[in-house]
């Protein structure tokens, strides 16, 4: 059940399709190694209107386990489905030097057991090097979809950067829906800067947010997220 901030309405969501998502450990897929509460809220988001993926090629950023992904892809009528995230190339650790806990090699492997399938496509992506990104161009998305994104300051402007070049180069994606939890849930402190400097740098689209709340019935508190949209300005 999520509640829409802006309206006030409570929603519940009812699918009989289970969807089976395979998590791992802390010290193979580091912060994606299981599905976030995010990940539930932006899925509960998509299942509401499936209209927005119906027919759409789906490119999820930050993909973690990939239950978003799967469900566009399983239950949501996709018309298929490119699951991204970083993960370390070796067992070494060769991932420039970066001081943030990398996933290891066989977050890869799990991403990839869990969303596999006609359709599926899964590849590693570094928004820190534009050859990566500009390397799923060829998937054609018209949708992308990403939660809990902005959790380093030092990943703010590059996934900015990654938007833009998805979103604002020619043959980009129209929309995209990015979710992110607020506090008391959770504290991202680089959230501030990418509220502000997202509106001010995707000048070819319209950046609209606002407020949703996550009812969990094993959870006293309910969850609150930040829902961004964002929409080509020529986009009907």
């Amino acid at each position: 059940l999520f509640e829409d901030g802006a309206e006030g309405q409570p929603t519940t969501i009812r699918q009989s399709k289970p969807l089976t998502v395979r998590q791992t450990s802390f010290g193979c897929g580091k912060l994606g190694a299981t599905v976030w509460p995010s990940s539930v809220a932006l899925c509960l988001c998509l299942a509401a209107n499936p209209d927005w993926v119906r027919g759409r090629r789906v490119l999820e950023l930050g993909a973690g386990c990939g239950l978003p992904s799967l469900l566009c892809l399983e239950v949501l009528g996709a018309n298929g489905v490119l699951s991204t995230d970083f993960w370390e190339l070796d067992e070494q650790g060769n991932y420039d030097g970066r001081k943030e806990p990398v996933p290891a090699r066989l977050h890869g492997v799990n991403l990839k057991h869990n969303v596999r399938g006609e359709g599926a496509r899964v590849e590693r992506v570094d928004w820190h090097k534009p050859d990566t990104i500009l390397a799923t161009k060829s998937f054609g998305a018209d949708f992308i979809i990403g939660s809990d994104l902005v959790y380093y300051p030092s990943n703010v402007q590059p996934l900015i950067e990654t938007l833009k070049i998805l979103m604002e180069e020619e043959g980009g994606a129209s929309e995209a829906l990015l979710i992110s939890p607020l506090p008391p849930e959770a504290e991202r402190e680089s959230l501030p800067e990418f509220r502000r400097k997202l509106p001010l740098e995707l000048v070819q689209h319209n950046v609209e947010m606002d407020e949703i709340v996550l009812h969990r019935r094993e959870e006293a508190e309910n969850q609150r997220y930040l829902r961004i949209a964002i929409r080509a300005k020529n986009s009907n």
